[in-house]
């Protein structure tokens, strides 16, 4: 039993971390999970020999470990339509090295389907995003400005415009505009909503009925961002999401079409 205990209290772990980009401090943790810091040290020790969990410096936040990315992939790799994702994020991704991402929304559930982390020191991985804040993902407002317009407007009545960074949306006038935009561009563009510093990019992919439950994005520090670069992570992203329409609906038109 105490076994098992153990491995509840370890998933719980990391349920909270999930939920924090940024890193969570000890004392904070075992606040919320209602536990002793000597306990909650064990395991997160644990954790991180195992690749799991990460801290930033001694002393610091902990985070989700890469481990988690690979065992991810691996689930991932093995499951239909994600060797299509796989196979137009990964070309991007070595092309930009930056984050990129194929996202999807069904039954009202915001979900990665594949997505390759960018190497760098300096980056910004964001944690999984509850469908309540899809606004605060450059996907999640591709998905987000395509849904027939009944389901649009319900779904923008439930979200949280919690306020993360300086640009964030604070009310749903100013999101319904900018989904406008969107719907007009066919570009998605998270200019820091969520995360100061950090912007990023995405496409609606369309299925054969012209809807819209997929998207492909990447995201890319501001501090390291250029005009040169931003037009070639637009111009990979549409190509990028005319290959997935191709290749999971047989669709031959372009996407600018």
């Amino acid at each position: 039993m105490k076994s098992l205990q153990t491995i509840d209290r370890a998933s719980s772990v990391l349920n909270l971390l999930s939920h924090s980009g940024a890193g969570l401090k000890l004392s904070y943790m075992a606040e919320q999970l209602g536990l002793k810091s000597q306990t909650l040290i064990g395991i997160l020790r644990a954790l991180q020999v195992n690749g799991l969990v990460i801290q930033a410096a001694a002393g610091g936040v902990y985070m989700l470990g890469p481990q988690l990315q690979v065992l991810h992939s691996n689930w991932m790799s093995n499951n239909g339509d994600v060797q299509i994702f796989k196979l137009v994020v990964d070309e991007i991704h070595r092309e930009i090295q930056e984050n990129v991402v194929v996202t999807s929304y069904e039954n009202d559930s915001l979900q990665y389907k594949y997505r390759k982390v960018a190497p760098h020191i300096l980056k910004v991985i964001q944690a999984d995003t509850p469908s309540n804040r899809m606004h605060n993902l450059a996907t999640g407002k591709a998905i987000l400005a395509f849904l027939p317009i009944e389901s649009q407007a319900q779904k923008v009545k439930s979200l949280d415009f919690l306020v993360t960074a300086k640009n964030s949306h604070r009310n749903a006038t100013s999101l319904k505009k900018n989904l406008k935009e969107i719907r007009s561009s066919k570009l998605s563009i998270l200019d820091e909503e969520s995360c100061d510093g950090l912007i990023a990019f995405a496409v609606p992919i369309f299925d054969p009925r012209g809807q819209v439950q997929l998207s492909l994005g990447s995201s890319i520090p501001k501090a390291r961002l250029t005009d040169a670069l931003q037009e070639k992570m637009i111009r990979l992203l549409k190509e990028g999401a005319t290959k997935i329409s191709q290749q999971l609906y047989g669709l031959s038109k372009e996407y600018e079409s």
